[in-house]
């Protein structure tokens, strides 16, 4: 019996850190120091192994393309944040405020670049600014340092495509914001993954919200580049205001055969928790740098994050937005950490089953 202990006690342990560790590691990841702006977001220039700002690909695009946005009117999308490096306070990611103290945005904009498998400690030099238009206001009631950041445990980036697998972050806030006279949080999210799902269906699923209809529209917000110069690969116009972006979206064979066309038929964007979503022109994705955490707006319920796209969607013109999860988000909202434990798998749990049962066995 002692023999059989050992034998199953040295599968499990062999099973976690080698290969759960190596996959997961610890499934839930807590964020220190991030590298420099342009260096994050400097693996967007190529998409695989296709470099969209070559020579050869420029003329498929005009040499500077307006990627779109119009102002926001006051007290619209207060619940929109701008998360920036507390250094300098310079806008780098768009987030949304889930209550005062914590809020959801993209998994690359909480990882800044580090790989996706390293144990990182607590404690972050970043602060979020809501409540206001201007992402550079100085209006101090209106910046909280953020404490933690976790990301999806899923989280990865398909070094092949260039587009992230399960791409969200959370944050929590030292201090919450004041809850009168500041901003909001995203209010009517629903509480079981069930009723996110029929709710999201509903947009998801109706013509009228499908690219080319010219009656209803979903909306992004953000402070990312309005112009994106394909000869330098450099943003050239970014709004100091909240700006906005009218979206729908696209059918999955729709975005699946502009992968395709590109040299991606193996990468499935219906198993990577996204959809597809461009602009009503289809000239662009609609999401150039600087707006990679905005939210999905539809029918003004948050359901979604959008993660930059390579060229700001100037070649496969659609940007991706991920589907919320909505148990992490009860999480949040209750006041907790998500738990690393809460998303092991079935394996996992298996020879974590097996080895109790063998010691109380013995």
């Amino acid at each position: 019996m002692m023999l059989l202990l050992v034998v199953i006690s040295t599968l499990h342990y062999y099973y976690y850190f080698f290969l759960c560790r190596r996959k997961d590691q610890g499934d839930v990841f807590l964020i220190d120091q991030g590298m420099a702006v342009h260096e994050q977001t400097d693996r967007y220039s190529r998409l695989g192994n296709m470099n969209l700002s070559s020579t050869s690909m420029r003329p498929l695009i005009r040499r500077k393309r307006l990627t779109g946005g119009i102002e926001t009117f006051p007290n619209e999308a207060m619940m929109v944040g701008s998360l920036q490096r507390k250094l300098d306070r310079t806008h780098f990611c768009g987030v949304t405020l889930i209550t005062m103290k914590h809020g959801v945005t993209a998994c690359s904009c909480a990882i800044f670049g580090l790989p996706t498998d390293a144990d990182l400690p607590q404690g972050t030099d970043f602060v979020v600014m809501a409540g206001d238009k201007q992402w550079n206001t100085k209006d101090k009631t209106r910046i909280r340092d953020v404490k933690s950041f976790w990301r999806d445990y899923r989280c990865r980036m398909d070094e092949d495509a260039g587009i992230w697998k399960f791409g969200i972050g959370y944050f929590e806030l030292s201090l919450p914001f004041p809850s009168a006279g500041g901003p909001e949080y995203a209010s009517g999210i629903p509480t079981t993954q069930a009723e996110y799902e029929k709710a999201f269906k509903k947009y998801y699923e109706n013509v009228k919200f499908s690219q080319g209809s010219v009656t209803d529209y979903c909306y992004t917000y953000g402070w990312g580049a309005k112009k994106y110069d394909v000869k330098s690969g450099d943003p050239t116009i970014f709004p100091p205001a909240l700006n906005k972006r009218a979206m729908q979206f696209l059918s999955m064979k729709d975005c699946q055969d502009r992968l395709c066309s590109h040299g991606f038929c193996s990468f499935k964007i219906e198993k990577i928790g996204a959809v597809c979503l461009g602009v009503p022109d289809n000239s662009n994705g609609g999401v150039c740098k600087g707006d990679a955490g905005n939210p999905l707006m539809c029918g003004n319920k948050f359901f979604g994050v959008g993660e930059e796209a390579p060229d700001c969607g100037n070649i496969l013109r659609f940007a991706i937005f991920y589907k919320l999860d909505i148990s992490v988000i009860q999480t949040l909202k209750n006041g907790a950490a998500p738990s690393p434990f809460s998303h092991r798998t079935r394996t996992q749990w298996f020879m974590i089953g097996l080895t109790l049962v063998t010691y109380v066995t013995v």
